[in-house]
């Protein structure tokens, strides 16, 4: 209630962020905090707050989750900004199964751009 309150979110979206924060009690701290995180950036809170409802339900979602060793090599070897780490972390941790050479991929682009961040 004061995630919705505090970023005015109508009351049919918090019914819906009730409902699928139901069946998250082991995420819900790391989730509460992404989800404050993210809406704090957002031009429309209740949109965002709405497709991260949506990735919930499809359990794409993932919460905030400290960077894995792998990583956090990258983020401290192009110095990334907080955005970017978040990001990274977020799309990394989503894609277990591909992380390797996502990560691969992603740091191949990395050497050839002048400013990561």
């Amino acid at each position: 209630a004061e995630l919705c309150e505090h970023f005015a979110i109508e009351d049919r979206i918090m019914l819906k962020l009730n409902e699928a924060m139901l069946v998250r009690h082991s995420t819900w701290s790391s989730d509460m905090e992404k989800l404050w995180e993210e809406l704090a950036n957002a031009r429309s809170p209740a949109g965002l707050l709405m497709a991260k409802i949506r990735q919930m339900a499809e359990g794409t979602f993932v919460g905030k989750v400290q960077a894995p060793k792998e990583v956090q090599r990258i983020i401290d070897k192009y110095h990334l900004d907080k955005d970017a780490r978040t990001k990274l972390t977020g799309f990394i941790c989503s894609r277990k199964e591909s992380m390797e050479g996502d990560l691969f991929e992603i740091e191949k682009r990395l050497d050839n751009c002048g400013n990561p961040s």
